[in-house]
């Protein structure tokens, strides 16, 4: 088992994704959130999404946010770009590294991002030349990985065809993705250990984004350090979830949870964990912050992962 994980930190895309207009998070906020989770010591974070605002309005201001990160040369900052659109979108301020989002399924693929997985395959394909000419790395997200809502289980031959075949266009890391959370820890082990033997993506080059209750995510996230992996996405204050999930949409693994988890077992993740409760309350207070205008509801985990309901709230 690995001495030392990365946390990929997706709260500032992945976790504010979902907060519903008219309601809006204020790209300062976006960037001070990104701030404080940078001295915490995050050295991989997901900070916005290269989309349409009349599908995910709270991205609205992707261009802004890569303009405004702190750049480092020890943090990677991270944008998911679905397509050549998106991408020639972010080429003024560049990422270090993007998500390219498919799935497993056509349905899921088509709702994501509106296209077959063969279509997805083919995007992914043409963005390449452009992507390795100025040097920005790539991880596949392969949504629906252990489960679909709309097509039920998933083969483990096609997540693993599917693996090999993205990896295969030159990408540098698959991202295996329980979208709903259907999966477990031995479906976990499962698709791990065929990919792998497969022959085509090392261990190394593997993630696990899970989007499930507390318990049973770190009950994956264990399964999946025992096969070998050592890359984890994760979301502070467990904020998140996928919007065109439909009703089996729920959040991710709390960052400061794993972190706590990895910690009491030796394992070291180079965070400190006095400084990513700074950057969870400082996002929470956004996000409850009481104001004139539109109430929204959104369920956000305490630090404990306890689920509780917020109110937020948008200045008319």
């Amino acid at each position: 088992m690995a001495r030392r994980v990365t946390l990929v930190e997706v709260g500032p895309r992945d976790g504010l994704q979902g907060v519903q207009a008219p309601a809006f998070v204020a790209t300062q906020a976006k960037l001070h959130f990104v701030d404080l989770l940078v001295e915490a010591g995050l050295k991989k974070i997901e900070v916005t999404s290269a989309v349409s605002p009349r599908w995910i309005p709270q991205m609205r201001d992707h261009q802004d946010v890569l303009a405004g990160v702190p750049r480092r040369d020890d943090v990677q900052f991270v944008c998911v770009v679905p397509n050549t659109k998106g991408l020639e979108g972010t080429l003024q301020y560049p990422p270090d590294e993007i998500t390219f989002p498919s799935a497993t399924t056509d349905s899921f693929c088509v709702k994501n991002v509106n296209c077959t997985v063969e279509e997805s395959l083919y995007r992914l394909k043409t963005m390449m030349p452009s992507l390795k000419e100025r040097g920005i790395r790539v991880r596949v997200a392969l949504s629906c990985a252990f489960g679909c809502p709309y097509e039920g289980d998933v083969p483990v031959p096609r997540v693993v065809e599917l693996a090999n075949r993205f990896f295969r266009l030159g990408c540098n890391e698959i991202v295996l993705a329980d979208t709903v959370g259907k999966g477990g820890p031995q479906d976990v082990r499962t698709v791990v250990s065929e990919i792998v033997n497969a022959g085509v993506v090392p261990v190394d080059r593997l993630a696990l984004h899970i989007h499930t209750t507390p318990n049973k995510a770190l009950s994956m996230c264990s399964a999946g350090l025992e096969a070998g992996l050592t890359i984890f996405d994760t979301s502070a204050s467990g904020l998140g979830g996928c919007p065109f999930a439909g009703d089996h949409a729920c959040g991710n693994v709390a960052t400061e949870l794993l972190v706590n988890y990895l910690e009491q077992r030796n394992i070291r993740t180079g965070i400190d964990s006095a400084k990513l409760q700074r950057a969870c309350t400082y996002i929470r207070s956004i996000l409850t912050r009481h104001d004139r205008g539109a109430q929204h509801m959104a369920h956000i985990p305490t630090p404990c992962a306890v689920q509780i309901t917020v109110l937020i709230c948008q200045k008319k």
